[in-house]
C-alpha cells in the first residue's frame, strides 16, 4: 500500500478547489473608502490639461492576487456616480512584474507587456456603485502566472467626460492595496515617468477564466460522465485525469492532493481500465482544452457511490513538474 501512496504523489498532485470563474476584488467589494478622478477626469484640471492626457498605473502585489492561475478577460473599476469616459486614444496594458517594489519609470513596471485595449477609441459607461467593466475587445486577455506582480497601466488622450464633470472611482489604502503612478496635464500620454502614491489606488475587479473541471452527463449505471477540462494558461500541454472515492487530501509541500490515495485513483492514472476511464491523459487543445469521460458500467450495485475526478497539466522544470493544477468535480451515481 506505501507504494501505491508513493506512486501517486509522484504522478499526481493538486491543489485546493477553485472555481470556473473568479473576481478578485483589489483590495475589497466594499463601497467605502475615498474617491479620486485620476485618471477618468476627461479635461480636469481645465487650466492645465485641455487634451484629458493621463497616464495610469496600478502596481499590484502578487499578496493581493491569491495566487490563482487563469487569463484575466475583464477589468472593473467602482465610479461614485454615473456618466460616460470617453476618449480618441485610449490604450489598456498589462504585464508580470517582479519588482520588490514599483518604479516611477513607467516602463520598469511593464518589462512584458501585453495589450487589452490597443490605441483607439474608447467609451466607458460608468454606472454609480457598481462595478462597471473597462470597454475591453471580447479577444482580449492576460494569462496570469499565479506568482509574480501585476502592472495594469490605462494611457488616455482627448478624453472628456458626460452625464458628470468627471467620473470619480472609490479607492482605498490599504497594505496589500495597489500602488499608483500616475501622471496628468499636457504631455501626459506620452511621458516616461509619474509620481507615485504608496498603497493607494482605484479599486479594481479582475475576471479571470481559471483552472477548472466540471461535468455533464448520465450518472448512472450504463451511462457516461463527460468531464470538461480547462487550463487557459496551458494549450498544448500534456494534461492527467484522475478519479477516486474521495478527497483525500494528502498534504505534499505547500500543496495537497485532493483525492485519495485508494486503488481506483491508481486504476484511473495508470490507464488500467480505459473503456471505463477515457482520454485521461492527453494533450490540451490551443484554447487550453481537453475532454475526458467515464463509462459507469451496468451495475446496479454502483447506485450511491460517490467519485471526485481532477486533472493536472505537466511542464518540464515547473515545481513537480507540474504546471498547472485543477479543482475537484464529484458527482453521485444515481438509479
Amino acid at each position: 500500500m506505501k507504494q501505491k501512496i508513493w506512486l501517486l504523489v509522484l504522478v499526481f498532485v493538486f491543489a485546493a478547489v477553485v472555481a470556473p470563474a473568479d473576481e478578485i476584488y483589489i483590495p475589497n467589494n466594499k463601497v467605502q473608502g475615498g474617491g479620486n478622478v485620476i485618471p477618468f477626469g476627461g479635461v480636469w484640471p481645465a487650466s492645465s490639461n485641455p487634451k484629458g492626457e493621463f497616464t495610469y498605473q496600478w502596481w499590484i502585489p502578487a499578496a493581493s492576487l491569491g495566487g490563482k492561475v487563469g487569463r484575466i478577460r475583464a477589468i472593473a473599476a467602482l465610479p461614485r456616480q454615473t456618466a460616460t469616459h470617453s476618449a480618441v486614444k485610449a490604450e489598456v496594458k498589462i504585464s508580470h512584474n517582479t519588482l520588490a517594489n514599483y518604479s516611477t519609470t513607467f516602463a520598469q513596471n511593464l518589462p512584458s507587456p501585453v495589450t487589452l485595449h490597443p490605441e483607439g477609441p474608447w467609451t466607458w459607461n460608468a454606472v454609480k456603485n457598481t462595478w462597471s467593466p473597462f470597454p475591453l475587445p471580447a479577444t482580449a486577455g492576460f494569462v496570469y502566472n499565479g506568482t509574480d506582480n501585476l502592472t495594469i497601466q490605462i494611457r488616455l488622450y482627448d478624453s472628456s467626460v458626460t452625464g458628470a464633470p468627471y467620473v470619480d472611482c472609490w479607492d482605498e489604502r490599504l497594505s496589500n492595496n495597489a500602488s499608483r503612478i500616475y501622471l496628468y496635464n499636457t504631455g501626459a500620454y506620452t511621458a516616461t515617468s509619474g509620481r507615485a502614491t504608496t498603497n493607494l489606488g482605484l479599486k479594481l475587479r479582475l475576471t479571470l477564466d481559471v483552472v477548472s473541471i466540471s461535468g455533464s452527463g448520465a450518472a448512472r449505471p450504463g451511462g457516461t460522465v463527460t468531464l470538461s477540462l480547462f487550463s487557459p494558461a496551458d494549450p498544448g500541454l500534456p494534461y492527467q485525469t484522475g478519479t477516486s472515492l474521495g478527497k483525500g487530501p494528502i498534504p505534499i509541500g505547500s500543496r495537497k492532493l485532493n483525492l485519495s490515495p485508494d486503488d481506483l485513483l491508481l486504476v484511473s492514472v495508470q490507464g488500467f481500465l480505459p473503456m471505463i476511464f477515457k482520454n485521461y491523459n492527453g494533450l490540451l487543445d490551443a484554447a487550453g482544452k481537453a475532454t475526458a469521460q467515464i463509462v459507469i458500467p451496468n451495475l446496479p450495485a454502483l447506485v450511491g457511490v460517490r467519485l471526485h475526478s481532477a486533472f493536472l497539466t505537466i511542464k518540464a522544470g515547473a515545481p513537480q513538474n507540474i504546471a498547472s493544477i485543477s479543482g475537484t468535480y464529484s458527482f453521485t451515481i444515481s438509479s
